[in-house]
């Protein structure tokens, strides 16, 4: 029993420290409790302070920034006040340079200002001088007026007669004349000399019969240059500019240089053709004539006539079509649908010739591997009018590449080809024909037997200057065909 006490007795005292322990730990957790609210109390006010730090932080980025862009704008500014500056001195000395070029323009204008007055002196006296002699040629300016209308129209007196004689000089010629080209050699060909040349209007011709001879009114060599050509054609040239239809022919087998001589191999050094120095020279005189009062319009067409129909070569393939005929009053003759185009300088017809080339119908045969297959008429309008005389003349300058005749023997020609080769030979007849009739003065000439005499019709017909230049190898294969065309064309 007394043990029981002990132990409760100890028991209680254990209990009452347990009690004593457990008071002073609800304490601590009393005071923990209030620390844990003190704490949270000051996370929040830190939390405040936090916020309101980073308010502050961005104000003061945009401040940095704000400052930032203002410092830029005065280094800026820095930079165009140091080139205003710069500017401002160089200009400063730029003035002082003219300041001093001043005061020696001044010092040099002193100079000269004292010479000068001596000279104004001299200077008022000529021109008493001079008053006095305008005054003397203004009482002679009716006199003078009258001489130089009467000179001016001594001047179309003197043109009128000019062109008559020349005229006259073309007529006395031959209104249709021949001229005669041997090309020279090709490098694939033997010289076998075929041709002699006695005088410059008369030919030999060796055949196996022996020689024969022909005349021309003129003959041009192997040797003869483009331009020693066209120093005999000019003179035709000039009868269109005098108001007359003028028509220009190249005639002969194909390959024998047609339309070299008539085109040229450019169109710009001693190459060319007739073609452009025709133009050359007709806007050259025409600058002559306008210092008389004559203004001129130029227009140019080029056409074809391929199996006896007739297209416009400046017109693209895709657009060409066939042209027809409608035949006026006595030698008038249009085309319809005909292109026109005013050319105002010798360039301007480069690339319609080119154009035209390009165009043209050409094919291949045994006589020539690239043939033209139709004739080509290259035309130039001439239309002029002056004022101070009311006179005006209209006149057209034909250029005629005709295709290249062939014998259908020579040549072996087939299908299509048999069928151009056949036209071809057939229009050159009509026209051999129609020149024949014409240089016998005929009352009909069969000028609508053909499309190629039809359209060239108004420069063939009454005073037309005709010329034809005829051309002719030495090729051994061509040899007796050039002879046949000799004595074709000298039928007339």
């Amino acid at each position: 029993m007394q043990d029981l006490q002990q132990q409760l007795q100890k028991a209680e005292q254990r209990n009452e420290k347990l009690e004593e322990k457990l008071e002073q730990a609800n304490a601590k957790i009393r005071e923990t409790s209030s620390t844990q609210n003190d704490m949270a109390i000051e996370k929040e006010k830190l939390k405040v302070q936090l916020s309101h730090t980073a308010k502050l932080q961005s104000k003061l980025d945009e401040e940095k920034s704000a400052l930032q862009k203002n410092l830029n704008e005065m280094s800026g500014d820095v930079i165009m006040k140091r080139a205003e500056r710069e500017r401002m001195l160089q200009e400063l000395a730029e003035m002082k340079t003219l300041q001093q070029r001043v005061q020696d323009q001044q010092q040099e204008i002193a100079r000269l200002k004292g010479r000068t007055m001596g000279e104004m002196d001299s200077v008022r006296g000529e021109n008493i001088s001079l008053k006095q002699r305008v005054q003397f040629l203004e009482s002679k300016n009716p006199e003078l007026e009258q001489i130089i209308k009467e000179l001016r129209l001594k001047q179309r007196e003197d043109m009128k007669i000019r062109r008559k004689l020349h005229n006259k000089i073309m007529e006395l010629k031959g209104n249709i004349r021949v001229f005669c080209r041997v090309r020279p050699f090709l490098m694939t060909e033997e010289p076998i000399g075929v041709f002699k040349f006695p005088s410059y209007e008369k030919v030999d011709v060796k055949t196996d019969n022996g020689v024969n001879s022909y005349e021309f009114n003129r003959i041009f060599q192997p040797t003869d240059t483009q331009e020693d050509i066209f120093i005999e054609v000019q003179e035709v040239v000039q009868s269109a500019l005098d108001g007359y239809n003028v028509c220009m022919f190249a005639y002969g087998q194909t390959s024998s240089g047609k339309t070299y001589t008539m085109e040229g191999a450019n169109f710009v050094d001693h190459k060319r053709g007739l073609i452009p120095r025709s133009v050359e020279k007709i806007f050259a005189e025409i600058q002559d004539f306008n210092l008389r009062g004559w203004e001129y319009e130029i227009k140019m067409s080029a056409l074809q006539i391929y199996n006896e129909d007739i297209y416009d070569l400046l017109t693209p393939h895709e657009e060409r079509k066939k042209l027809k005929l409608q035949f006026g009053k006595e030698n008038d003759v249009k085309i319809h649908d005909l292109k026109q185009v005013v050319v105002n300088c010798p360039q301007d017809i480069h690339p319609l010739l080119k154009e035209a080339n390009r165009n043209r119908a050409t094919g291949s045969t045994d006589a020539n591997a690239q043939s033209s297959r139709s004739h080509s008429v290259f035309t130039l309008y001439l239309k002029g009018t002056n004022a101070q005389t009311r006179e005006s003349m209209s006149s057209r300058l034909c250029l005629v590449d005709l295709a290249g005749s062939e014998r259908l023997k020579h040549s072996n020609a087939q299908g299509d080809r048999l069928r151009e080769t056949q036209n071809i030979n057939k229009s050159l007849h009509h026209l051999k024909t129609v020149i024949k009739e014409i240089g016998s003065k005929n009352k009909h000439i069969g000028y609508r037997n053909s499309k190629l005499t039809s359209v060239l019709r108004p420069s063939l017909a009454g005073d037309s200057k005709v010329l034809m230049v005829t051309f002719f190898s030495d090729e051994f294969d061509c040899f007796f065909f050039e002879i046949l065309n000799l004595h074709v064309i000298f039928e007339q």
